[in-house]
């Protein structure tokens, strides 16, 4: 026989095991190359573990992605150490933090509320619902994940904090783990607004005593504010008025609530309106008039409840700077951004099932027993829609065309899948669907530039080119752009217009390791070695490549520099780059010896 407190460790890890099951399928998907790119596929400082490079991720404060997020950079680093470009590994292990979030879930409501069926409802429902697809599937948004985790100890360590008489230790942990949440991602700010809705719900000192002990916490998300303003990239959607971001707030925060009940017609990317006639469709001048009348009536009925005035405020303060009244994004809302708010939403429902479970007729209409069913119905209504949405982001292609489903007329949509189809070099596909991207919106400037490329894979160069003229002329500030044409013009023999574009790609972003390289290249073309080498090392910095070092090889060997060319040979060959010529590496010792 069991023994009564080992039950709920039972049902606990039966519930993890669950979870783990229904985000199975997503273990067999791909890259999407949405972003994964960015964060792991092409992204240099995941690509070793010397303590030079680690200390580089911590420091520096612009990266490649443009968030700074260095936890959850060197969570990729270790990966990528020990499985290179696996993602079914990289999945796998978020599906794994997800198992452990939803585990701290269940520690920090239960130490709340000491409530076990409140508890494990929540648990559940952050578990297994269809929302924290996203999160979990999609491998950039391991910083989802990674942030949490520490969100979620810097909650239960400051519940310790109360239950040890206020020790200074535990308030120190609350204080680490919020500075680790804020390195994994920048959303962690919102900590210390949640940490007085504790003390509201706790209630167990007098609520003006809490507030001057969150000062560090404020001053520290002060700052990592202030660094999240400096990240803000041009891309960032910031051509609306007041009154349009008044609509979309509004609009996500009824969005949100409705999508928490109900999950319908989810998307990986959710659209800005387009206006017709000059107005937005209707329901969005609805919104606002929505937005006070269910935060106001949700007020009303909660605030003399502590159950349900702290998932109230929790989910508020937590949803509230991703609603879309502050321009952050190119979407109106993403599911990823509901995977900590909707903590707050599950708490108050389950406190409602909780009490009306409690009573003797809990419906009018309905028994005990009937509401447990309709409880176990819904929950595995939600692991359906869970498991088709993993499903949904096998790869690129089945991403995007799912999109596309429910939002025909988007341009970004037939730009990805484009890039999926040219990924697989199913290049006509490609093209219809570039075309088609031009045809919805002429003035998005990287449909040229990905139509610029599949006609460069193609040897039609001048098409290229005027692609990539076409990018220019409408934003004139995107080094890819550049960074292409300097390659069609290589390839067309134009080799000073080529240095020159590769010169504006560093004027606009110094970092980019490939520009070096190929401005180097076409240096030791005009015989100028001395600026070739000076490339290469500068190449070298952002991406240590064996072929580059096999180039500055050949540069060396050039101005007859033998043993740095050697150096440099060993070097690629000791990274496993396989030289053309088998005899390269003796012909240099043959000349080291002769010299």
């Amino acid at each position: 026989m069991l023994k009564t407190e080992h039950k709920p460790l039972i049902g606990i890890a039966g519930i993890l095991c669950l979870i783990f099951i229904i985000f199975s399928p997503a273990l067999n998907n791909q890259f999407t190359y949405w972003d994964d790119n960015k964060y792991v596929i092409d992204n240099p400082a995941v690509r070793s573990l010397s303590g030079e490079n680690i200390v580089k991720v911590f420091t520096d404060f612009l990266p490649v992605a443009r968030l700074y997020s260095p936890l959850t950079i060197l969570s990729y680093a270790v990966e990528y150490h020990f499985f290179q470009l696996n993602p079914q590994v990289y999945i796998r292990d978020n599906i794994i933090l997800h198992l452990i979030n939803t585990f701290l879930v269940f520690g920090f409501i239960y130490g709340l509320t000491k409530n076990l069926n409140i508890s494990m409802i929540v648990m559940v429902l952050f578990g297994i619902h269809p929302m924290r697809v996203e999160s979990v599937v999609w491998i950039p948004e391991r910083k989802d994940l990674l942030y949490s985790l520490f969100f979620l100890s810097a909650l239960l360590s400051y519940l310790k904090y109360y239950s040890k008489d206020y020790s200074r230790k535990w308030f120190g942990f609350t204080y680490l783990f919020f500075l680790l949440s804020l390195i994994s991602k920048l959303a962690g700010v919102i900590l210390p607004v949640v940490l007085l809705a504790v003390d509201d719900y706790l209630k167990k000192r007098p609520f003006k005593k809490c507030v001057p002990e969150k000062i560090p916490f404020f001053a520290l998300s002060l700052l990592f504010g202030c660094l999240a303003c400096v990240q803000k990239t041009p891309m960032t959607i910031d051509i609306y008025s007041a009154l349009d971001r008044i609509l979309f707030g509004s609009f996500s925060f009824v969005m949100y609530f409705v999508k928490a009940v109900v999950p319908f017609q989810l998307s990986a990317y959710y659209p800005y309106p387009e206006k017709v006639n000059g107005l937005y469709p209707y329901y969005y001048y609805m919104a606002p008039f929505l937005f006070v009348l269910l935060g106001g009536f949700a007020w009303i009925k909660v605030k003399a409840n502590p159950y349900l005035r702290f998932g109230f405020l929790f989910y508020m303060s937590t949803i509230f700077l991703v609603l879309g009244f502050i321009p952050m994004s190119n979407a109106i809302m993403a599911d990823h951004n509901t995977y900590i708010p909707y903590l707050g939403l599950f708490f108050m429902l389950a406190c409602g099932l909780e009490y009306w479970m409690n009573k003797k007729q809990p419906l009018s209409l309905l028994s005990l027993p009937d509401v447990r069913w309709i409880l176990i119905f819904y929950l595995a209504f939600l692991a359906v829609l869970t498991v088709e949405r993993c499903r949904v982001w096998k790869d690129a292609q089945t991403l995007w065309t799912d999109v596309l489903m429910k939002s025909p007329r988007l341009t970004i949509g037939y730009i990805s899948r484009g890039n999926a189809f040219a990924l697989n070099r199913e290049y006509d596909k490609a093209m219809n669907d570039y075309n088609q991207a031009i045809t919805l919106d002429p003035y998005e400037f990287r449909t040229y530039i990905n139509r610029g490329y599949l006609y460069y894979l193609n040897e039609q160069f001048a098409r290229a080119i005027d692609d990539y003229n076409r990018s220019i002329a409408i934003y004139p500030k995107w080094p890819i752009a550049y960074l292409n044409r300097g390659l069609a013009y290589s390839k067309n023999g134009e080799v000073d217009s080529a240095i020159a574009d590769y010169t504006t790609v560093l004027a606009l972003s110094p970092n980019i390791a490939e520009a070096h390289e190929h401005r180097g290249e076409l240096y030791m073309r005009k015989k100028e070695y001395g600026k070739a080498i000076e490339d290469f090392s500068r190449a070298l910095q952002f991406d240590s490549q064996a072929r580059i070092f096999f180039k500055r090889s050949l540069a060396f060997q050039a101005i007859r520099d033998y043993n740095n060319a050697f150096e440099n040979a060993v070097k690629a060959k000791d990274m496993g780059y396989a030289f053309e010529d088998g005899e390269y590496l003796n012909k240099l010792k043959n000349r080291l010896k002769k010299n």
